[in-house]
């Protein structure tokens, strides 16, 4: 397997001086199209202690690559989560490797979340969301307005 790693954080020099580095872990950095990688991925991997809301995740289930996250990563979505995205209840290695290789089984429980992680990036979708601005910033004027 290959772990590709995109963007750039706090661990990145720790990564780097990894001996897998270079060979099953590759440190892709910052990339201009996140959406080429996940179309090519089996899945993706958000094994965030916090998040707000992980746009990443939407860009996966906008591409239907599988997800495995840490409940702290997709926590905005409260219960929900589970429908859309293997859950890790303790993000450790093992708990996370089982997780991700699940996922290359592509069965019944898979897809089902693949499609509900899909339909939600629809109602997320940038159209649907710039309207609910709209609409806030409408209600706000109108109450500075009053």
């Amino acid at each position: 397997a290959t772990l590709v790693v995109l963007g750039q954080g706090p661990l990145a020099a720790r990564l780097a001086a990894h001996p897998a580095a270079g060979g099953p872990l590759r440190l892709a950095g910052q990339v201009a199209d996140v959406a080429d990688w996940l179309l090519a991925a089996d899945t993706l991997v958000l094994p965030s202690q916090l998040e707000g809301w992980p746009l990443i995740f939407l860009e996966a289930a906008a591409n239907r690559c599988p997800v495995v996250a840490t409940a702290a990563a997709l926590e905005c979505l409260g219960e929900a989560a589970e429908q859309v995205a293997s859950l890790v209840p303790l993000p450790t290695i093992a708990a996370l490797a089982l997780h991700i290789s699940a996922t290359f089984t592509h069965d019944a429980a898979v897809r089902q979340r693949i499609d509900a992680a899909e339909a939600l990036s629809r109602r997320q979708g940038l159209d649907t969301m710039l309207r609910r601005y709209c609409a806030m910033l409408r209600a706000c004027h109108r109450g500075a307005a009053t």
